[in-house]
């Protein structure tokens, strides 16, 4: 009686044993795809930061073109506007000179 009883046990013991084994092997199934799924999105994030880098290099160059080139523009319209002053200048003088031709 006894003997069978440790036998029902030993059999109850192996079958949790068993499906524990089973929980195991699945469990490290599914770190061993977590785990891949992980390196793929480390993979894709050092790509998009590295892309990211390069954009943010290309926009500061933009931005540094765009500076030097209103620059420019500011220097080549300085002698225009010195230009566009001598230039009613002149005009005032000749509305002058007309009433003095008229009296």
């Amino acid at each position: 009686d006894n003997s069978q009883d440790c036998t029902k046990k030993m059999a109850a013991n192996a079958a949790d044993v068993t499906a524990k084994d089973q929980q195991v092997a699945t469990l490290t199934a599914n770190v061993a795809t977590l785990t891949d799924e992980k390196t793929k999105i480390q993979e894709q994030v050092t790509q998009l930061t590295a892309q990211l880098e390069e954009a943010t290099a290309a926009n500061t160059a933009l931005q540094a073109e765009i500076t030097d080139s209103k620059a420019a523009k500011a220097a080549m319209e300085k002698p225009e506007e010195g230009k566009k002053e001598e230039a009613p200048k002149e005009e005032e003088k000749k509305p002058e000179a007309k009433p003095a031709e008229a009296a």
